[in-house]
């Protein structure tokens, strides 16, 4: 059975049923998924777990799970605190009353990934053996078919059997193109360019990636830009990988693609494509701390050499020692240790012959500070002979703790500074330990400190600290308690703008806009120069309406507003985009037009609920992206959407099908528009649709239709009708369809659209 014909029967069957919210779940579960919008799909899984055993439906209960571990081990790893759930599911999956549920078959990939992630060529044996039996079970037409495969072909690269890899994926893609599989040429196109790099024939993957059609999702473009930068480096296309491979940022919620996606950043370092040092190192010390963290073994291993061979070409054999020493520390965790310890003498090799620089002991602490200079990389050696000389010095220890924290090794400086504070008690040490332990995420630790080092009644510069790292502490969970330990700052501080600031955010986040402007007028009043609090100040003004407040801060900032001209500031600008995000942390962005320093209305159309168009919005200043990269033209800003000051009063509805001809098509927005409804076009010439006569594709037209709330929707589908009936071939509105509820005319909908591949 074809998975996602399940999923839409049974989200039909749901909603028929009542059940409205866990078909909504099962339709966003997935979606967060594969978009990474892990913490979105973390929101939303208890609760569809939940729905579904309440509704006594094992099925939607085994589809909830798969796609929580889809994202918990495929990709972000998480094989340390989910591999027995990843057990637990292939048993509830092959229970008799969930054995031929489609979705069943699927769990075999999260369990065969919990090998692959912790130790992928040490587990090849026993995934091969898994990823067998289960293709003996599915046919090609099923989806489950192509993961399967996958992750087959990806335990044979493991293996080494790279030519095997290749010859596997070719077989598997003509299985696919015989059952006329949807996208059959390019569903195993990556794994194919994979085996392709492996066996050194990267200009061949290269021209199969090119091939490729459109990404299926967000997390599908991500892993496609990092394995084209994988390629484009084998061919010392050095300046193109570096182009195309993506931020940190955007692969850092997904420990999934870190592998792939450090051995580009290592092999441009090599080429001297990325700078080489101390900071580097910390970002990839970040990524092996995580990995280690969440059971990820293999992998963390080949990172720690790569690091230690970049140390080394650095000239910092001390550092590379230190990862090597870590790296063999682990080999008792893996599988099967395989070629680990072969890198493992090479580097060791290495290290031996590395010349070293020579510590000259500094004569006193003062000294040592002096001798400092801005690379923790090169002050550790000093500061570990300093170390020995002045056990029992403060500034020594807080030295060495924050070389190791900007280093990224927050778990090492914790564990050193709780030692030495053990041995050494310290009011001064509390602040470095504190920020060691949030560098860490170690929350707990964190406020038994602070709650304690307050207990003891500290003067007001330590008890402001301990509130500030408190409310650093609850910013994400406790936005409450965050507050309350921020007023605890200021009462101590009134003059902490930053808190202050920080405060008045909150307090508008909650609701209080009032006592947000009184505090924000008190800032702007103490302060000379203008900031960023003019900014908030603008958007609090501008929601109370307290003009005169804004427009002082829109002069602090640097608007040319007329002397006379009192209330709304309006200023036409430019296009920008507004961020939405709803109570489960679902988002959405929205192309908007700029009516003043922090307004703008919503212009794009967007069909999924809840509607914007034409909404008007006022928004955070502080833009959520960076600015214009080089020679890139279209740039537009995000903004945070703060509040809606009115509604638009739209719904919009997509139209789908055969472009009419250029004629037709204004005839028909013409129309529309007498009607009182806005249209966008978004289709361009690469739309084609299937002729179901033929062989040949027909132009497709996307467009949308923005309806006022005042015009009736009944009314409107029969004019569409009306309208349309000329055409040769037809167009589709099923989402009108439904809101109008003329079931047969549902079903004509989908069945045009089945029909001609819209």
């Amino acid at each position: 059975m074809d998975i996602w014909a399940w999923v839409r029967s049974t989200k039909r069957q749901l909603r028929e049923a009542g059940d409205h919210r866990l078909a909504e779940l099962m339709e966003r579960l997935p979606s967060a998924v594969c978009d990474n919008e892990h913490e979105r799909a973390d929101a939303i899984f208890p609760e569809a777990l939940a729905l579904a055993r309440k509704a006594a439906n094992p099925w939607a209960e085994v589809f909830v799970r798969h796609w929580n571990l889809q994202s918990r081990i495929l990709h972000r790893h998480e094989v340390g605190d989910w591999t027995g759930e990843a057990v637990s599911l292939i048993e509830f999956a092959n229970r008799p009353e969930t054995r031929s549920c489609p979705q069943s078959i699927c769990v075999t990939q999260d369990l065969v990934n919990c090998y692959g992630n912790v130790d992928g060529p040490g587990f090849a044996e026993e995934r091969l053996q898994a990823t067998a039996e289960t293709l003996d079970r599915i046919d090609p037409k099923w989806p489950c078919f192509v993961c399967i495969s996958s992750e087959r072909a990806d335990a044979l690269l493991d293996a080494g059997l790279f030519e095997e890899a290749l010859a596997f994926i070719d077989a598997q893609t003509q299985a696919l193109v015989k059952a006329n599989a949807p996208r059959a040429r390019d569903a195993l196109g990556e794994d194919r360019a994979s085996a392709l790099l492996a066996l050194g024939r990267a200009a061949e993957a290269l021209e199969v990636l090119d091939a490729l059609g459109r990404p299926m999702d967000k997390n599908d473009a991500t892993e496609r830009a990092i394995g084209r930068a994988r390629v484009l480096l084998r061919m010392e296309r050095f300046d193109e990988a570096l182009e195309v491979l993506p931020g940190y940022d955007q692969i850092e919620p997904t420990p999934g693609l870190y592998a792939e996606w450090c051995e580009v950043v290592v092999g441009l370092a090599d080429a001297g494509k990325i700078v080489n040092d101390w900071q580097l190192d910390a970002r990839l010390e970040l990524i092996t701390a995580r990995l280690l963290t969440q059971g990820v073994r293999r992998d963390a291993i080949d990172l720690l050499f790569a690091r230690g061979r970049l140390a080394l070409d650095r000239d910092a054999p001390h550092v590379a020692e230190e990862l090597a020493d870590r790296a063999e520390a682990l080999f008792p965790e893996l599988h099967r240790v395989l070629d680990a310890r072969g890198e493992a003498v090479a580097l060791r090799g290495r290290i031996n012959v590395a010349e070293r620089e020579v510590v000259v002991p500094a004569a006193n602490e003062r000294t040592v500070v002096d001798l400092l200079s801005a690379d923790p990389e090169l002050n550790l050696p000093l500061l570990e002979d300093a170390r020995q000389r002045w056990p029992a010095s403060l500034t020594i220890a807080q030295h060495y703790a924050r070389a190791l924290n900007v280093r990224g090794r927050h778990l090492q400086a914790r564990a050193f500074l709780e030692e030495f504070a053990a041995q050494h008690p310290s009011a001064e040490l509390t602040g470095t330990l504190g920020q060691t332990l949030l560098d860490a995420g170690d929350h707990t630790a964190l406020r038994h400190l602070c709650t304690e080092t307050l207990a003891h009644d500290p003067g007001p510069d330590l008890a402001a600290q301990c509130h500030w790292l408190l409310a650093r502490s609850y910013k994400e969970s406790q936005p409450a308690t965050c507050r309350t330990h921020l007023e605890a700052v200021v009462a101590l501080k009134p003059e902490a703008t930053n808190c202050q600031t920080w405060l008045a955010e909150l307090e508008r986040d909650a609701g209080d806009w009032r006592q947000a402007l009184d505090r924000l007028n008190g800032v702007c009043a103490r302060e000379p120069d203008a900031g960023s609090y003019d900014w908030d100040r603008l958007t609090v003004a501008t929601l109370l309406a307290d003009w005169p407040a804004a427009r002082d801060s829109a002069r602090r900032i640097g608007y040319v507003l007329p002397e006379d001209e009192e209330g709304p500031i309006v200023l036409p600008g430019i296009l920008c985009r507004i961020r939405f995000q709803d109570a489960e942390g679902g988002e959405q962005t929205l192309y908007a037009r700029r009516t003043g320093p922090v307004t703008a209305d919503v212009v794009q159309m967007r069909p999924e609920p809840p509607c914007r168009y034409r909404d008007e919005i006022i928004f955070d200043a502080a833009p959520l992206n960076g600015g214009p990269k080089e020679g890139e033209h279209n740039h537009t800003w995000i903004y945070r959407a703060v509040h809606t000051l009115k509604q638009g009063g739209y719904s919009v509805h997509p139209i789908d099908g055969v472009h009419p001809g250029e004629a037709a098509l204004v005839a028909l927005r013409a129309e529309l528009e007498t009607l009182g409804c806005e249209t966008q076009v978004f289709s361009g010439e690469s739309y084609r649709l299937n002729d179901p006569e033929s062989d040949d594709e027909l132009p497709g037209l996307y467009l949308m239709l923005a309806v006022p709330d005042t015009v009736n929707l009944t009314a409107l589908d029969a004019e569409l009708i009306r309208l349309t009936a000329a055409y040769p071939h037809p167009l589709t509105w099923p989402s009108l369809a439904q809101a109008v509820g003329l079931p047969e005319r549902i079903e004509a909908h989908r069945a045009a659209a089945a029909l001609y591949g819209m």
